[in-house]
């Protein structure tokens, strides 16, 4: 498991989805005390995407992202 603690993600882009996240393929990812701010994506998640895989958010801010599907986040499939 990846874990990120006291991390800020801001001002990330991505041509296709997760802006400043992408979680993908039984990834498992936790992230704590974390801000996610002003990220973009072409295509879905502007700051966070996860595709079958497991994400933990504690404690996170997640403001002004933007993508044309799910403007914060975006999630399909579950871990298997």
């Amino acid at each position: 498991q990846v874990r990120h603690d006291r991390i800020v993600f801001a001002s990330n882009r991505a041509g296709q989805g997760g802006g400043a996240l992408a979680v993908v393929e039984s990834a498992q990812v936790a992230v704590s005390n974390a801000e996610f701010v002003g990220n973009q994506a072409a295509g879905a998640g502007g700051a966070i995407s996860v595709d079958h895989a497991i994400l933990s958010l504690i404690n996170a801010t997640l403001y002004g992202n933007s993508a044309p599907a799910g403007a914060s986040v975006d999630g399909r499939g579950g871990a298997g």
